[in-house]
């Protein structure tokens, strides 16, 4: 854990030094270089998998650039699922070990990305999402650029990922990247100090009590009458999300400094910095819509997730159906790990998500000032905290032994909700608004 925390922080400085290194060719040496320097000092030589896996990815992007993308699926998913097996990644993870199997994961998204890309670059635009054709690569990158786009100055140590398109014009300084960059200085530290309070609010509360010890104790179940007990299970869960809020924030300052989360926002170079936000916290805690929630959590993972599976499961101009979202739900649950908490968490959410999409379609039945009548946002606010964190318990506890044990003693408060809303769907569906209905 130490090594990882000092190699973690020294990839702020790193990614500093990317933005100033002269030449195309320069910058990509100085990031497969600082880049594999920084995940190998603290896995050491479990990091060689990433070039196995880089290897043969790269072999099908020049041997079979038709089916490359499909392949790299086949070829990085099973090995990454191969990785959690063999180390018990989840469970090492919650003792507070490291491997180095979470930078495979962040590897295998990027894999999977750039074969996808080529593969759509070799494809006719109709037979394309519009994300698809705007991503694809229509030749194939060289050696430097691949593997640069790969290790790319410590991303692989917690990501986030980001499109192999984005990264060619960024190292190359086209489209957006073209001419003189902004300073990034205030919004890069800004970002920074935002990370910092995440990691203290993370730290203090865990220490005094809020982690996923005291969610298993004895003590938690059978001593805490049933209101506490789902208090206390909501303030755990919110903590565990500051861990990661403190960890992706950090990621997201590496890449405003460097300038690759820049987006040019008019003709005069006003400045944005959000092309790769890793998550809106408030959107998170506060967010009256289950359905909604994970745009805001995660983000260039579910970027990922939408574009690469959720939209490819349908032909381009098919809306998505449930099997889509329930599929999506559950590559994600894999990807993360094996454990049983994974695949309860991720199945659960797919319901939970169409529940919440039912409720909307009632809500647009009603006048605007009862869908906007305050104690309604605030009740729907407090049973979207309630239901999200009741599931994300199995995201912690891992097992799934742990996992029915928790919601047991909270009555199933929320599949109990999941399923109410989904039966009522069933015996009352939603009218459909007409066409020309204004809301």
């Amino acid at each position: 854990m130490f090594r990882f925390v000092i190699a973690f922080l020294v990839s702020v400085p790193v990614s500093i030094g990317l933005r100033y290194v002269p030449t195309a060719l320069g910058r990509h040496i100085y990031a497969i270089m600082t880049g594999f320097v920084l995940i190998y000092y603290p896995f050491g030589s479990g990091c060689f998998h990433s070039l196995v896996t880089a290897t043969v990815v790269y072999a099908f992007m020049v041997l079979v650039p038709d089916s490359c993308g499909i392949l790299a699926w086949m070829f990085a998913f099973p090995y990454l699922i191969g990785n959690h097996m063999y180390q018990a990644s989840g469970m090492s993870w919650k003792e507070g070990n490291l491997d180095f199997t979470g930078a495979q994961m962040v590897l295998t998204l990027k894999l999977v990305a750039v074969a996808m890309c080529r593969q759509d670059g070799r494809r006719k635009r109709q037979q394309l999402h519009a994300y698809g054709e705007s991503k694809k690569l229509e030749s194939l990158p060289s050696v430097f650029e691949y593997y640069s786009y790969l290790f790319s100055a410590g991303s692989l140590l917690s990501g986030p990922f980001f499109e192999a398109k984005d990264y060619f014009d960024y190292m190359e300084r086209r489209g957006d990247w073209e001419g003189k960059i902004p300073s990034p200085l205030i919004p890069g530290l800004y970002r920074f100090g935002k990370a910092l309070c995440c990691a203290a609010v993370w730290m203090y509360s865990t220490n005094r009590g809020l982690n996923v010890d005291f969610i298993e104790s004895e003590y938690w179940r059978h001593e805490l009458p049933l209101v506490l007990r789902l208090a206390s299970l909501w303030a755990t869960v919110v903590v565990y999300r500051f861990k990661y809020y403190a960890v992706w924030t950090v990621s997201e300052s590496c890449m405003v400094f460097s300038g690759l989360g820049y987006r040019k926002t008019d003709e005069d170079g006003g400045a944005r910095w959000d092309r790769y936000i890793t998550s809106h916290i408030r959107q998170v805690e506060l967010n009256p819509s289950l359905a909604d929630t994970p745009r805001h959590w995660n983000i260039c993972t579910g970027l990922w997730l939408r574009h690469y599976v959720y939209e490819r499961l349908s032909k381009p101009g098919d809306r998505p159906s449930f099997f889509n979202m329930m599929v999506t739900q559950l590559v994600s649950g894999v990807w993360h790990g094996v454990f049983a908490g994974y695949w309860l968490f991720f199945a659960t959410s797919a319901f939970m998500f169409q529940a919440s999409r039912l409720l909307y379609k009632y809500e647009l039945h009603w006048d605007s000032k009862w869908r906007n009548f305050l104690p309604w946002y605030w009740t729907k606010i407090v049973m979207t905290a309630l239901v999200l964190d009741y599931a994300g318990s199995a995201f912690m506890v891992l097992s799934f032994h742990e996992s029915v044990l928790i919601w047991r003693s909270t009555y199933y408060v929320g599949h109990v909700w999941i399923a109410v809303m989904l039966l009522l769907g069933v015996i009352m569906p939603p009218k459909k608004l007409e066409k020309n209905k204004k809301e």
